[in-house]
């Protein structure tokens, strides 16, 4: 493990030790030869295939519309919404009712927000101060936030945090990377995006480049046992936990070069599609609900969606 230099973070007293850790020897689960596709079913604008339960649009047009994450009460869905060439803004959206409340100023970039403190706050990617991590003051309009990271660290986004809300696993320059809320403990684990937890906070997903494709990963929280989920010539751009740990949702272009939602076993096996299309998938979540929530294009701009994957 190398030493790297301590950095001053938000306030000049407070120091922390960042320090990267090299990549683990992977381990390469065996690729699923063939994929359990079932006839389509049309339902309005989006194709679901007969492994899809319920389906439900949750959001008709006029904006592009990107998911991050659900309430742990299943109520309110964090997005992102941004108009083409317009800066994104974070809304939180009412499943039940449609009802939606902004949560962060149109004058700068906010994104990929994600629930903390029971739901009462928000961690986002800002560009206020760079490309850096940020905690909201609260979720119904307080002005205020308090930055994790410094911009002098570089570049960092897709923040994601831990069942026990005292770590936040991001994206630092390029890097898989651990801080904990305060800013302080770095610890960086090799390249990647889209890092996710697990359910237990033990384990993280996410995406690496192995050079050809972009294939999902798994590892522990502290960089050990890794495991590379998908080896085979398609690129994967997002990976999301079920609510057990079980399963996981993901995005993959393996499907006549559109991007779709798929569902497979932890250990790689049971890979099945959801949707299908001349249309891309964008973005996912998989709550404590049993929903998927996907944003679409299929009708012109990018919808928010939810489905329920049907059981075994």
């Amino acid at each position: 493990m190398k030493n790297i230099k301590i950095v001053s973070l938000i306030a000049a007293s407070l120091l922390f030790s960042a320090c990267s850790q090299k990549e683990a020897p992977v381990v390469v689960v065996k690729p699923v030869q063939q994929v359990k596709v079932v006839k389509p079913v049309i339902v309005k604008s989006v194709n679901v295939t007969g492994a899809a339960g319920e389906l439900k649009r949750l959001t008709f047009g006029g904006y592009e519309e990107l998911v991050s994450e659900l309430s742990s009460n299943g109520e309110w869905l964090l997005i992102d919404t941004y108009s083409k060439g317009s800066n994104k803004i974070i809304q939180k959206l009412n499943v039940l009712n449609g009802q939606k409340m902004i949560l962060t100023p149109a004058n700068s970039s906010n994104s990929r927000a994600v629930w903390s403190k029971n739901d009462k706050k928000i961690i986002f990617t800002t560009n206020r101060s760079g490309s850096t991590i940020a905690e909201s003051m609260g979720v119904n309009g307080e002005s205020g936030i308090k930055f994790i990271t410094n911009s002098s660290l570089g570049k960092a986004d897709s923040a994601n945090i831990n069942s026990a809300k005292d770590d936040i696993v991001f994206v630092l320059n390029g890097s898989i990377s651990l801080i904990k809320p305060n800013g302080t403990q770095i610890r960086m684990f090799g390249t990647g995006r889209s890092p996710k937890f697990s359910p237990n906070g033990k384990r993280i997903l996410f995406i690496r480049d192995d050079g050809n494709y972009f294939h999902i990963f798994v590892m522990n929280k502290n960089g050990n046992s890794l495991m590379q989920l998908t080896s085979e010539t398609y690129n994967d751009y997002e990976a999301v936990w079920s609510p057990d740990g079980k399963r996981i949702a993901f995005l993959s272009d393996r499907s006549n070069n559109h991007i779709h939602l798929y569902v497979m076993d932890i250990n790689g096996r049971n890979l099945t599609q959801l949707t299908d299309g001349n249309y891309n998938v964008s973005s996912l979540d998989w709550g404590d609900d049993g929903y998927i929530y996907f944003s679409a294009n299929a009708g012109g701009n990018r919808d928010i969606w939810r489905l329920k994957p049907k059981t075994k």
